[in-house]
């Protein structure tokens, strides 16, 4: 028992020594904080959704019941910033988790914006997914989302709010 309690909390240990790597990656090149930082985990969630009463709550709350921890992190981007180095930077988070079986399931990348949308997928289920955003002139978002989201769902749900997927192209 103890055997599996210490490989355990060594395990969680070394997940978020890795997730948190990336922004604290970022961090140290941006030479910033970030503007905003969100992480909320297992029991925030199921406690925001315990609160949501209304239908179109109650059916996001079906995608969102299967989610383990979200964290969102925002810097704010200046003219002091190395966005050559920052993009480098993504690029490579980027080709670490295509090596780690994610899929890159959107990529935009406009003048001065980027945006990139990585998950792993099993079957019709998102197992794991991260957003980065990037406008050069402005700010930096990460969104890290670590969990089940089930895409059936998902498609259910677009439908339920009017939302027309038929156009966008995916990877």
């Amino acid at each position: 028992m103890k055997k599996l309690l210490i490989t355990l909390l060594l395990t969680l240990s070394i997940s978020i020594v890795s997730a948190n790597s990336f922004v604290d990656e970022v961090k140290d090149l941006a030479g910033v904080n970030t503007e905003v930082n969100i992480n909320l985990g297992t029991g925030i969630i199921k406690a925001l959704l315990a609160f949501s009463g209304d239908e179109d709550a109650k059916e996001v709350n079906k995608i969102m019941e299967g989610l383990d921890n979200i964290r969102v992190s925002v810097f704010e981007l200046d003219n002091s910033v190395n966005t050559k180095q920052l993009n480098s930077i993504i690029q490579s988070k980027i080709s670490s988790l295509l090596s780690q079986g994610f899929e890159s399931i959107v990529t935009v990348k406009e003048k001065h914006e980027t945006v990139n949308i990585m998950a792993k997928v099993n079957n019709n289920k998102i197992e794991d997914a991260m957003i980065i955003v990037m406008d050069e002139e402005d700010e930096l978002v990460i969104v890290d989302m670590k969990g089940l989201i089930d895409l059936v769902q998902i498609a259910e749900i677009t439908e339920h709010f009017d939302i027309d997927l038929k156009d966008v192209a995916f990877n």
